[in-house]
């Protein structure tokens, strides 16, 4: 266990002399502590590329592992991750059973030591019934179905993101005055509304909330690809939108593949979503959060 050192109360107990004189003191350095998470918010948040570092999930805008990384690698710090003794792993799996039937989940724990001595800690746990790996038009997948590397995977990511958002007092949300101060321009953040009729074939519109987040989810997956430098054929993409084109291309029918998120059709948006998740699964379980 990494042992943490509280600033604060370091400075009580050095001060020792009169209470008043301790409490001014320690009044001191959390306005000290106040502006110096101000300053650093206010450089991190100027360096936001919402394409890239944001998405919409639920009508609401968050920051994702790419702007964890980017927010670790401009403060620095050490991050340390706990592991399992059994296997030297930064992470452990549980198995359960329940009246839906067998289900595994994958915990990991990791700590961040900023560069002023505070440690903060990460711990996540994620499911083999997560939403996004572990469910299948509507229906949990069979336990032995799911890819367990991913679920793996993703846990280490979601600790990475909790220490380091926690660590820096970033909230889950991104808000509206966040948005507004920083002139970051929330529609290029993948997962916005689309406009009605867009990318549908037969004149149909697609507003239903369940084809806006598939929509959503598509574009904020090629973006993520595009961002880890996702390849085809050994060839390195130049846009997201090239990473989508280079999934749903089937050359021996003919098919050059969608080439913009706002074309897909309505009828083929079930099948292209099911293809770009099945290559983003792929990526990310090759991908270290760091």
């Amino acid at each position: 266990m990494t042992e943490k050192t509280n600033p604060v109360t370091a400075v009580v107990v050095e001060a020792g002399g009169e209470q008043q004189g301790a409490i001014e003191i320690v009044g001191k350095v959390l306005d000290d502590r106040i502006q110096l998470l101000d300053r650093i918010h206010a450089m991190l948040q100027k360096r936001i590329v919402p394409q890239r570092d944001m998405a919409k999930m639920g009508g609401k805008f968050r920051r994702n592992i790419n702007f964890a990384r980017v927010c670790r690698r401009i403060v620095g710090g050490d991050i340390a991750y706990r592991r399992d003794p059994k296997t030297d792993l930064p992470y452990r799996r549980t198995d359960y059973k329940d009246e839906q039937g067998d289900f595994f989940t994958y915990t990991c724990s990791c700590e961040w030591r900023l560069p002023w001595g505070e440690v903060v800690e990460g711990v996540s746990l994620v499911s083999s019934r997560d939403p996004f790996f572990g469910i299948v038009d509507d229906d949990f997948k069979e336990a032995s179905e799911v890819n367990e590397a991913h679920i793996a995977q993703k846990s280490v990511t979601e600790a990475f993101k909790q220490a380091v958002f926690i660590g820096l007092g970033f909230p889950k949300d991104v808000t509206e005055a966040e948005m507004k101060a920083y002139g970051l321009d929330g529609s290029a953040a993948p997962g916005h509304d689309y406009a009605s009729g867009k990318g549908n074939s037969g004149g149909s519109q697609a507003t239903s909330q369940d084809s806006k987040d598939k929509r959503g989810e598509i574009e904020s997956m090629c973006r993520e690809m595009f961002a880890g430098g996702w390849k085809k054929d050994g060839m390195m993409m130049q846009s997201a939108e090239e990473v989508l084109q280079a999934i749903t291309a089937n050359p021996e029918k003919g098919w050059g593949g969608w080439k913009k998120f706002s074309g897909i059709s309505e009828k083929a948006l079930n099948m292209t979503h099911s293809e770009v998740k099945k290559a983003h699964e792929a990526f990310a379980a090759t991908q270290s959060p760091e």
